[in-house]
């Protein structure tokens, strides 16, 4: 595992790479936070995740996890849990090194209906200049997953509030 420089959220508003997605979503915050801090299940509905495993007692700022997609697993730290609000994490380890620093965060803002817009960004540094070239040239599928990933984030906050 290549060691990452842990970030903080003032980081990633200024990350070399930054993605978003952002969908809508007729469930409370309350129901989409529900969803989000069930950690270990998150393949369920992030299907680019192939596994969750929370790797500390703590929920909340200073938990840790590891997750893992198709070749690259990734060590975690939370940096902000504000319960229907916001869920973000640094990267402080990661195999192979595709990044040198990253932070992704759920935000979750409440509409005047009751419902919510749910959006996840994304901030990184490329840990090489191939990564870097292989984040630009698919940047636009990369976005897409990310709004299909928040949009079945909603539907399954939906389905869980409506059962």
């Amino acid at each position: 595992m290549s060691t990452l420089v842990k970030q903080t959220l003032a980081w990633a508003e200024s990350a070399p790479v930054q993605n978003l997605a952002t969908a809508r979503c007729s469930a409370s915050p309350e129901a989409v936070w529900e969803v989000l801090i069930d950690q270990e299940r998150w393949p369920e509905w992030f299907t680019t995740l192939k596994s969750v495993t929370v790797t500390s007692p703590t929920m909340g700022v200073g938990g840790t996890r590891t997750v893992k997609l198709n070749g690259l697993t990734v060590d975690e730290e939370l940096i902000a849990w504000e319960p229907g609000r916001l869920f973000a994490f640094t990267g402080v380890a990661a195999k192979p090194g595709a990044f040198k620093e990253l932070v992704e965060q759920c935000v979750i803002e409440p509409l005047d209906d009751g419902g919510c817009t749910v959006t996840w960004k994304q901030s990184l540094t490329p840990g090489n200049a191939l990564f870097g070239a292989v984040l630009k040239a698919g940047r636009g599928t990369l976005i897409k997953s990310l709004t299909t990933t928040m949009e079945a984030l909603a539907r399954r906050a939906e389905a869980a509030s409506a059962g």
